[in-house]
């Protein structure tokens, strides 16, 4: 994956993919709760439009409880039930780490799993029930293919 810096028509400074497509990094976060299981990070905007690549992820518990809560951050093409997608990183996000505390989940090493297509859909299924006080937020990071 590669960036490129650019100057922009007002003189700041601005980034730009290798295809020469103006873009920069696009962040969503999905804030999740006591009864939160699952949620589409994105159907729509930027993501439909151009290809995008996964650049960082990561998993903050604001208030813990004692359940053993994870989470997984999957890719869908439309009309593909998100767990039947590509898990985006290895091993899963722990919902019940340290309070306050980001955690960066390791990226798949995977050819191409990085690469999200024009039309797909990101989210995040939580296995567990993050429990009465259980909130945090999980955030991904995407940068212009």
């Amino acid at each position: 994956m590669s960036i490129n810096l650019k100057q922009n028509a007002d003189m700041s400074a601005g980034l730009q993919g290798t295809d020469g497509d103006e873009g920069g990094f696009i962040v969503m976060s999905f804030p999740y709760n006591a009864t939160a299981q699952a949620s589409i990070l994105s159907i729509g905007g930027v993501v439909c439009k151009r290809r995008m690549v996964v650049n960082d992820i990561k998993v903050t518990p604001e208030v813990i409880t004692t359940n053993a809560v994870t989470c997984t951050v999957y890719k869908a093409p439309s009309a593909t039930a998100l767990a039947s997608g590509t898990a985006l990183h290895s091993g899963t996000g722990n919902l019940q780490g340290t309070a306050a505390t980001n955690q960066t989940l390791t990226l798949s090493t995977t050819s191409g799993v990085l690469d999200v297509a024009a039309g797909s859909r990101i989210g995040v299924l939580i296995s567990g029930a993050p429990g009465v006080a259980g909130a945090g937020c999980v955030t991904v990071t995407l940068a212009p293919a």
